[in-house]
C-alpha cells in the first residue's frame, strides 16, 4: 500500500488528481483517517483496462 503522493509520483501526475480520482471512484482507493491509500498494482491494472490515456506513460515510469 502507498499513499497518494506516492501513487502520484508513480503515474507522473498531480498528488491532487489522484486524491480526487480517488473521490470519484475512478481509481481503486481507500482511506485510513483521513490518508488515502493505494495499492499500486490494482490501480495500475484499473488505468489500463480503462484505456486511460495514462496507459502508455505507465509502461515508462520505473
Amino acid at each position: 500500500m502507498i499513499d497518494s503522493a506516492a501513487m502520484a509520483a508513480r503515474l507522473g501526475i498531480a498528488k491532487a488528481t489522484v486524491e480526487d480520482w480517488a473521490k470519484k471512484n475512478r481509481i481503486p482507493a481507500f482511506k485510513v483517517g483521513r490518508w488515502w491509500r493505494f495499492d499500486e498494482n490494482d490501480v495500475l491494472r484499473s488505468l489500463k483496462l480503462a484505456g486511460n490515456d495514462l496507459s502508455s506513460a505507465i509502461g515508462r515510469v520505473k
